[in-house]
Formats: structure tokens, sequence, C-alpha cells
């Protein structure tokens, strides 16, 4: 059995991510592993997904919380791999409370959207991106627009049944903010979307985007953002997802709150806590070798306290909840939490943070400067002395 199945037995509990790396084209920006799909490379990494899922199933005994499938494109392995699929998760879909999928707006249709239905899947994901022609050219984004309405329609319908997101896409260089507010209005004008997932375009290097737009936009589109969905009734819970009452994505806030997860496939991570820590496994990202060796492909990581402390506080940051003191407390000891609490509390002098009760947590001004705080919370830290006795908690 693989060691990192055997260090899941004692886990009651976890969120699961599958990785399908297809796609029919590539876009310019993306620095995902994902490559072109090939029917051939598909059929054999197919086969050996559904082994390792089959392992799993019999090995680990606790209870899948969350379950999200992602890439790529999943829905670029064609009608009758994805049923294979659904058929190896079928007992995950069976226990998750939140079962997600991810796609491209153009590989939707009525047949596949039925079938995600009937197997389980209660929340649907849609890469919209953006609605304009010339800003989808500008990024490099595969698709049509005729295929983004189309499975806006099909999503339209399915809305009683299943949550649905669609993420869109700002800060592009050379638009503006009315650029992204039409998009969300023409996207809640097609679809009523529950989620809204709105992210910074992020410039890779080594993406064919990079050899073009070599610079990152400096214009402040986040801020009127933010405040136009607001204003459309979409709670901000964290710095790039927005959501209707009830309709948080429940997977993302486990990775957020450090919560124990297992990732099949290439490139994919899992990352279990431990006394003293956590151990993280990240599966190489070669899709033939994956193919040949499945989960043996990939490498450990032994996270000692002090960059579990650091990621707890990165992640938490993130969030609309922001920081628990108590939590702090429970995780790393009194050191820590009143280190913490001191750390906000200059950033809280300085207009970037504000409290409630126990917990600290990032103000829109915040949010603008989240890395130079992250930062300087880690600088800090490195002071700190914790006790490598401490359960990091399930």
């Amino acid at each position: 059995m693989l060691r990192l199945y055997r260090l899941a037995e004692d886990i009651p509990a976890c969120s699961l991510y599958v990785h399908i790396p297809f796609c029919a084209k590539r876009c310019d920006y993306c620095g995902f592993c994902s490559e072109v799909m090939r029917p051939k490379t598909a059929d054999i990494y197919a086969g050996t997904l559904s082994r390792e899922l089959n392992a799993l199933q019999s090995s680990y005994h606790g209870r899948i919380t969350t379950l999200f499938v992602g890439g790529g494109n999943p829905l670029s392995l064609g009608p009758d791999r994805l049923a294979r699929l659904c058929d190896s998760l079928s007992w995950a879909l069976d226990a998750a409370a939140e079962s997600t999928i991810e796609f491209n707006p153009e590989s939707l249709d009525e047949k596949t959207a039925d079938l995600l239905l009937s197997r389980g899947f209660t929340r649907f994901s849609v890469g919209v991106q953006s609605f304009s022609s010339r800003m989808r050219d500008a990024i490099g984004r595969k698709g049509s627009l005729e295929g983004v309405y189309r499975s806006l329609e099909i999503l339209k319908e399915s809305a009683v049944s299943v949550s649905v997101n669609a993420d869109l896409m700002t800060s592009v260089p050379g638009f503006t903010f009315y650029d992204t507010r039409r998009d969300i209005d023409e996207l809640l004008k097609r679809c009523p979307v529950h989620h809204i997932s709105l992210y910074d375009l992020m410039i890779e290097e080594g993406t064919l985007l990079s050899k073009r737009m070599p610079a990152e936009s400096d214009e402040d589109m986040l801020s009127p953002s933010w405040a136009y969905l607001q204003s459309a009734g979409y709670c901000q819970y964290e710095l790039s997802n927005f959501s209707l009452p009830g309709h948080q994505c429940a997977h993302n806030k486990a990775y957020w709150s450090q919560k124990p997860y297992l990732g099949i496939g290439v490139s994919a991570v899992s990352t279990l806590p431990v006394r003293g820590g956590a151990i993280r496994y990240a599966v190489l990202p070669d899709t033939d070798g994956f193919s040949r060796s499945g989960m043996a492909l990939g490498e450990f990581e032994e996270l000692d306290m002090r960059t579990w402390f650091k990621e707890h506080l990165m992640l938490a940051l993130r969030t609309a909840e922001g920081i628990s003191l108590e939590n702090v407390r429970k995780k790393f000891g009194d050191d820590a939490a009143a280190w913490t609490a001191d750390v906000c509390s200059a950033w809280t002098a300085r207009g970037c943070m504000d409290c409630r009760e126990d917990t600290r947590f990032l103000l829109p001004e915040g949010m603008l400067i989240m890395n130079t705080i992250t930062t300087d919370f880690f600088l800090k830290s490195d002071a700190l002395a914790f006790d490598p006795s401490l359960d990091s908690e399930f």
C-alpha cells in the first residue's frame, strides 16, 4: 500500500482532489499542469487513475467530505471516459457533502450535464474568463464566445439542481474596471450563478503570454470590482471568491483552514496534518510518468511547525473570517497566539486590519497589499519557538 494511504488511515475525514490534465487547446496564460488531449494517452491515464481511486477506496476508511475534479478540462475526456471516471468515483460522490467538477464552457452539452447530475455532482464550475473578444484574444483564451453562451444556457437550467460557479478574469493590461463590470453584468444577465471567482491575471514565466505581455497591470481593478460584486448581493468570503448565501465553496474552505486533503492524479498534492506539523505529497507533473507509475511518481515533504504556522497565517489572511487567535492557540501554542495578536495590532494601527472578538482580518486596504503583510508576518515569525509535541487538528 502506498505510504500516503497508510498515513491517511487514522484521519477520520478529508477532502479529495482528482486531476485531469487534458484540454482541447492550451490557453496562452495557463501555468497549470495541462496538455492537449491525445486519445491514446487519455485512455492509459484514465485507466491508471481508476486503479488509484480503487486503491484509495480500499485503504481509506474515513469519510470524504468534499470532492473536486479539476484540470485542465475534465470534460475533455469525452463521454465514455468521463462515465468510467464517475464509476470509479461513485463511493466519493455518494459520501461527499459537496462534489465539484470544473470545465471549459465549450465542452458542456445537455447530455454531459445530465450525466454529471445523475452521478451526484452538486457543483459546476465554468471557466468563462471574459465575454470580451478583445480581452480573450489579448490573453490567448481558447474556445469561442458562442460556446460560452451555449454553456450558460445549459447551466441556467441546471442551476435549480446544483450550485454554479463562474470564473472571471480581471487586471488585464490595457483594460479597466469597466471591462470587468461589463463581464459581471453579462454573466448575471445570462445565468443566475451562485458563486463568482474573480481572478487577477497572473503572467507566469514560461507561458506563451509571458513572451508578448511581460508586465502585469498596475491599475487597481480589484477594489471597484469587489465593491460592484458586493452591491449585486455577492459576499466576499476570500480574496478572489464571492458567493450568494449558502453557496461558499466547502472544498476550497477546507484548503484555507488546513483540513487534510488527498490529491490523486498528475501534479496533484496531498497534505495531512501530523504531530509537529504536516506531511505533504506532490505527484510529479509528468502525465506519461503517472500513467506508468501512478501515485508512486511523487515526492514527500515534511512541514515543520514553523512552516505549517506560516501557511496557516497566509491562508487565513486570504479569508474574510481572518485569523482566529483561539485556533492559533490550539494548534501552535500560547506564545504563537500572543505574537500573532501583536503583529495584527501593528497592522490594525496602520488601517489595514480590524478585529472581531478573537479574530483578526484584513480590510480592503489590507487585501490590496496582502503579499506585503504576509511577508511581514513570515519574517517576524522566524523569532518564534514552537513545541513540536503539539498536534495539528484534523
